[in-house]
């Protein structure tokens, strides 16, 4: 049985070059690991990277998209399988459901929103999955802020970060996998 990991990444073209070199980084370590790609089926951004890394090196890409997106011809033809969802909801599920690991990379609003899903699946024990977020250039520290903001007002009953491996250096990613 193969080991899947999905990642939660960025599909923006405008990102600077130190981004796009941290997921083919993140690729390779998934390649010297011997885990599958679960992600959400685009060609552009961390996306591309990260499925054009694991192509390079043999490994299995799954590619999960939206029925629409994959109708516009919006998904990476090299996945050797597509999973077509009807919604958003669906996808942010079968990515989950895929894999026995979660990596977050930086990302926008989308990212964001598949986080804070497998955050409250945790929270409801609904999910037992590994989330390890790569804390890149201290690019999730706000978003931490956040959280801590909301914990000390008590609008969160339980510090969910503790249910997060949180790393800095992606050097460190392989111990955690």
């Amino acid at each position: 049985m193969s080991r899947n990991i999905t990642v939660f990444c960025s599909a923006s073209k405008k990102l600077s070059s130190s981004y796009t070199k941290l997921a083919e980084a993140i690729g390779e370590i998934l390649v010297d690991n011997r885990y599958s790609l679960v992600y959400g089926g685009d060609t552009c951004g961390l996306m591309g990277k990260i499925a054009e890394t694991m192509k390079r090196n043999s490994m299995e890409v799954i590619g999960v998209c939206i029925e629409k997106m994959y109708n516009e011809g919006r998904f990476y033809r090299r996945c050797d399988r597509i999973v077509l969802t009807e919604n958003l909801s669906e996808r942010k599920q079968q990515m989950i459901d895929l894999s026995e690991v979660i990596i977050v990379l930086p990302g926008g609003i989308g990212t964001i929103n598949e986080l804070l899903e497998v955050l409250v699946l945790i929270h409801l024990g609904l999910v037992k999955k590994k989330v390890i977020i790569i804390n890149y250039m201290n690019f999730f520290g706000k978003f931490f802020a956040f959280i801590d903001d909301l914990i000390e007002k008590e609008f969160i009953a339980f510090d969910i970060k503790n249910q997060l491996n949180v790393i800095e250096n992606i050097d460190e990613l392989s111990l955690y996998l």
